[in-house]
């Protein structure tokens, strides 16, 4: 099975990060997919996820936390991931040749 290389894994994570940064967590969703708003639910903890982002990327601390109070170390984890596969270029994944 063909996989991505670690540049290319950082890549999309920042691309994916930096596109709900962008997102209006107060637009109306152009495309709504959530299955817990098709299930009738009133929170969906992706969606809020997804707000608090854009909340942060804005600078509306306590709103994002409203949001999501998980987006400080998600966002970081996030962050973290996309240095180290940049850093490391997927070194520790190598086999060993010798």
């Amino acid at each position: 099975m063909p996989t991505i290389g670690p540049r290319h894994e950082a890549g999309l994570w920042a691309i994916g990060l930096l596109v709900v940064a962008a997102a209006d967590p107060t637009a109306p969703a152009l495309i709504d997919v959530c299955l817990f708003k098709a299930a009738g639910l009133a929170y969906c903890p992706g969606c809020g996820l997804g707000h608090a982002v854009g909340f942060l990327a804005r600078g509306e601390l306590m709103l994002s936390i409203q949001s999501h109070p998980l987006v400080i170390p998600v966002v970081g984890i996030l962050l973290h991931r996309i240095v180290f596969l940049i850093r490391t270029r997927g070194r520790i994944n190598q086999p060993n040749s010798a």
